[in-house]
């Protein structure tokens, strides 16, 4: 397996976090999505897979689902952990062609644990544009952000972008049983 605090150290903005979300954590990202509804599932950002592993639970025999991971060792381990599944070595912004790839039109949601608050204003319009052109009429977006988010500019503006591209958008209260506590955002196309 591949040493979380070793990818962090190589790369802190692409990884994000120094160890994985907890499952009780990653269960409330997921919770509230309907996967019989939901056909086509996409993932930015797997990483190690802890959000992977409670997506694969959910899923159906008519859910497509792939994930887009920029760190090649992390795609390698989560093809090893995760043997039949699809996880592709690029950015988040190439996803049209994987759903090309996958005789796709439209992502019904989207699950991302990139760290959009490390990024600066013209990278995170880009994953959001991006998110926004590549969803369906009533897709969804899902993302989570760290409570340090809060205080930093970036991530604040985060915030803002968000109902700058999105009608409806809802944020949970704090979850503390997470290291570090986050908030998760739910981000509708439609009202």
């Amino acid at each position: 397996m591949i040493n979380f605090f070793r990818q962090f150290l190589k790369n802190p903005i692409q990884t994000g976090s120094l160890i994985p979300s907890s499952e009780s954590f990653v269960k409330e990202i997921v919770k509230h999505i309907d996967f019989s509804k939901n056909k086509v599932i996409v993932e930015f950002g797997p990483g190690t897979g802890a959000v992977t592993s409670q997506i694969l639970n959910s899923l159906n025999n008519r859910n497509t689902y792939f994930g887009i991971e920029l760190n090649s060792e992390l795609v390698f381990e989560l093809n090893q952990k995760f043997p039949g599944k699809n996880f592709y070595n690029d950015t988040a912004t190439t996803i049209d062609k994987y759903l090309r790839m996958h005789e796709e039109i439209k992502a019904d949601v989207i699950i991302s644990s990139i760290p959009l608050s490390l990024l600066n204003e013209t990278e995170q319009r880009e994953i959001l544009e991006c998110v926004v052109n590549n969803l369906s009429p009533n897709g969804e977006f899902v993302m989570y952000m760290y409570i340090i988010s809060k205080i930093i500019k970036s991530g604040q503006r985060v915030e803002d972008l968000l109902d700058e591209y999105f009608p409806t958008t809802s944020r949970t209260k704090l979850i503390w049983n997470n290291f570090p506590p986050a908030y998760i955002y739910h981000c509708k196309k439609v009202i």
